[in-house]
């Protein structure tokens, strides 16, 4: 069973999400969830991305940008746009 096949429904992207905002501490389990949110491929995931390209950690910012890319959509695709118009 895949990754995907365990957190695409957007249920499971919040619940990673809430453990993700929640985890202030370790650096490396925040981007380990994101990573995990990333992998589902879902549209659903977007919000949790979009949020992501707007925080102060870099590699944050870098997962979450690769992972909208990944994604393809038309609402990644303008996020990503609009980060890059941004600078972020």
């Amino acid at each position: 069973m895949g990754v995907t096949t365990v957190i695409n429904e957007p249920f499971e992207i919040k619940k990673l999400n809430f453990f993700c905002e929640r985890e202030r501490d370790d650096h490396g389990l925040r981007c380990w969830l994101l990573e995990l949110i990333a992998a589902a491929r879902s549209p659903a995931a977007v919000p949790v991305l979009a949020a992501q390209l707007e925080s102060r950690d870099e590699s944050r910012r870098g997962r979450a940008a690769a992972a909208l890319e990944r994604l393809g959509t038309r609402e990644a695709r303008t996020l990503l746009w609009r980060a890059s118009a941004n600078g972020t």
